[in-house]
């Protein structure tokens, strides 16, 4: 894990952390407000109460709880809208599959968090090994595919096994333990991650797996830095958080969806020692 200094010196630092502190009073300055995405604070719900209740969704058991398949190697799933041409939504997911696997296998996350009057700004640049997703590219095999109305699924792991099933599950309506409290288990640090559903699932799904990484970052290692306050009157209470963190072997313990408030969940974990 590399420690960066609490103060970038470049021009491109300072530019961003400008264009960050314009946002925050901008927004302090209005009535809507902009949402912590950082560890432990939910997203705010697209629907009211009012809303009509959705249907609950219908998925294939291996992309809801992928640790109940008990695997030795990594796997990982890949999204896509599922279109027309049934060939081309397969080949986006395998793809999309190989860039996840890639930032499970490892993944460097540059997060920089600037808060200030309970208003917050976020920086993340996520840099993955280009060796890493080759060597996946000629070695991964398709465990199982799923095509449903909407969303294109395909499950990739390092090693052939038979043919998974495909065992569809409705997700359930009662919140699993985990979305209140993380799991505890000795060797692994624990996050979870969400987003709100739109129109294009996929993207959902692959945000919240964004966030979530982002949490696992702030969990293994946090620097807090207060600015000097250089105009007493405006700017009260300003918080940097750098974070620079390499994960490895990141692993997608389970998925969950709100049908109510249309949030997707994830939960993910990483072994200590490996990092």
């Amino acid at each position: 894990m590399r420690i960066l200094p609490p103060w970038g010196n470049t021009f491109m630092t300072s530019y961003k952390w400008l264009s960050i502190l314009f946002v925050l009073l901008f927004a302090s300055c209005q009535p809507s407000e902009i949402y912590r995405v950082g560890p432990e604070t939910p997203l705010k719900p697209s629907l009211s109460a009012s809303s009509p209740v959705y249907a609950p969704l219908v998925y294939p058991y291996w992309f809801l709880e992928p640790h109940k398949l008990d695997l030795t190697f990594p796997t990982a799933v890949g999204y896509a809208a599922t279109g027309y041409q049934r060939n081309k939504a397969l080949e986006r997911a395998i793809e999309d599959g190989i860039e996840k696997m890639t930032k499970f296998i490892q993944i460097r996350l540059y997060v920089d968090q600037l808060s200030m009057d309970e208003q917050i700004g976020q920086l993340v640049e996520e840099e993955i090994d280009a060796s890493i997703k080759e060597n996946i590219k000629e070695k991964y095999k398709i465990l199982a595919t799923y095509e449903g109305k909407e969303l294109t699924l395909v499950l990739i792991g390092l090693e052939a096994r038979p043919k998974l099933p495909n065992n569809l599950t409705t997700v359930s309506s009662t919140p699993p333990g985990w979305l209140k409290k993380l799991p505890s288990k000795a060797g692994y640090t624990y996050a979870r991650g969400q987003s709100i559903m739109g129109y294009r699932p996929q993207n959902a799904w692959t945000r919240a797996e964004h966030y979530a990484r982002i949490n696992l970052a702030f969990s293994m290692y946090s620097q807090v830095a207060v600015l000097e306050r250089f105009d007493q009157e405006k700017l009260k209470g300003i918080i940097q958080i750098r974070t620079d963190v390499m994960l490895n072997r990141v692993e997608m313990v389970a998925r969950w969806y709100n049908a109510k408030n249309r949030n997707c969940y994830v939960l993910v974990r990483v072994p200590i020692t490996a990092n």
